[in-house]
């Protein structure tokens, strides 16, 4: 983009018919360029932005996904080297992270309602195929008691509303 506004600059400080338009249209090829790579990099930035100050309240409107990359940008911010699987097919973890050594998988539910066993066993499976050593669930909900249970068992580390606005240092309405 630098190179296409110096040509920019340059088409208008010589006086050759033929410089002109070679370098005119480089110079005007080379901005495009610039601006069709530079628009993704600052929409994604944009969004990241918007989820980082994102209140627990605008959790609760997200779907699945969106929760995945809030939580993506959120760990990030944290330290770790964060990285979301595919959208399907993805053996029980919603984000893999590492730091430190460790390496850990993430299985998130943007829930309405108490999270039960079944999310604590996906990411459990999840651990043993990612050959990850630690495992947890978040939530932007609360965990029943037998995923409690079953969490303490596994060693899998559960946030839930709480540990979300305390861990991730986020406005709490």
């Amino acid at each position: 983009m630098v190179v296409g506004v110096y040509l920019f600059f340059e088409y208008f400080r010589t006086d050759s018919w033929l410089f002109h338009n070679t370098i005119g249209l480089i110079a005007i090829f080379v901005l495009i360029m610039g601006v069709i790579i530079a628009i993704p990099i600052i929409k994604k930035e944009i969004k990241k932005n918007k989820y980082l100050k994102s209140p627990l309240s605008e959790i609760d409107k997200m779907f699945g996904e969106e929760f995945e990359e809030y939580l993506k940008y959120h760990f990030e911010k944290l330290g770790y080297k964060a990285k979301t699987t595919p959208r399907s097919n993805d053996y029980g973890a919603d984000l893999i992270l590492t730091k430190d050594g460790d390496k850990i998988v993430v299985q998130a539910k943007r829930w309405n309602e108490p999270v039960g066993n079944t999310a604590v066993q996906e990411v459990v499976a999840a651990k043993a195929y990612y050959k990850a050593n630690k495992a947890m669930v978040v939530t932007n909900s609360y965990f029943t008691s037998n995923a409690r249970n079953l969490a303490a068992v596994n060693n899998v580390e559960l946030w839930d509303r709480g540990n979300i606005v305390k861990n991730l240092e986020i406005d709490n309405k």
